[in-house]
């Protein structure tokens, strides 16, 4: 399994020191007259696994390059449209730190 997200440090000339905040997200775009469309696979966390789209088995690597896994207690979910897509089901399971995301869309936005 290859790491996704992974970039050499030599590509950076100003990112040598550490990080205060991790981000995850999402986003859609569509024309101004048209509806919003779905993100993931346009089903709502709630619907939880064979449905929704999820992220699970995050791992970041810390200041002594070994891979850890976050503790989801300092995860913060930020939903700007929460009637056509959220984030739910945060979790600490056997798959590691995760999350459902997405929505079947239609607002206008």
């Amino acid at each position: 399994m290859q790491p996704v997200g992974y970039w050499p440090d030599s590509l950076f000339s100003s990112l040598s020191g550490e990080a205060s905040r991790l981000v995850w997200g999402g986003s859609i775009k569509t024309s101004p007259w048209l509806p919003s469309p779905p993100m993931g696979s346009g089903h709502f966390p709630s619907e939880g696994f064979g449905k929704a789209a999820y992220i699970f088995d995050i791992k970041i690597v810390d200041d002594h390059n070994t891979l850890r896994i976050p503790n989801s207690r300092f995860f913060t979910p930020h939903v700007n449209e929460n009637v056509c897509y959220d984030v739910a089901g945060l979790t600490d399971g056997n798959d590691g730190v995760g999350f459902y995301y997405g929505g079947p869309g239609g607002c206008n936005l």
